[in-house]
């Protein structure tokens, strides 16, 4: 599964809403998507022109939380 963070503000909610944004710390109410796919074309979709800073890819396996795309340093 994959998930997206948005530093400072968490992780997707899975109460998502574009007029309403939501976001959490916790992993068990995060939205994720089944495929890298899915979740690249929501960030790209939903975020990138909406938020000045950057966001974070995730990859949850079965032992820990991977990053996948993660901001540059200075960058957004």
């Amino acid at each position: 599964m994959y998930l997206i963070k948005i530093d400072g503000l968490g992780f997707i909610h899975s109460a998502w809403e574009d007029q309403e944004p939501r976001f959490c710390a916790t992993l068990s109410v995060a939205r994720s998507w089944p495929t890298l796919t899915e979740a690249l074309r929501f960030g790209n979709n939903h975020l990138t022109s909406r938020l000045p800073i950057g966001w974070e890819l995730w990859e949850e396996t079965t032992d820990d939380l991977v990053p996948l795309i993660r901001p540059q340093p200075g960058k957004s």
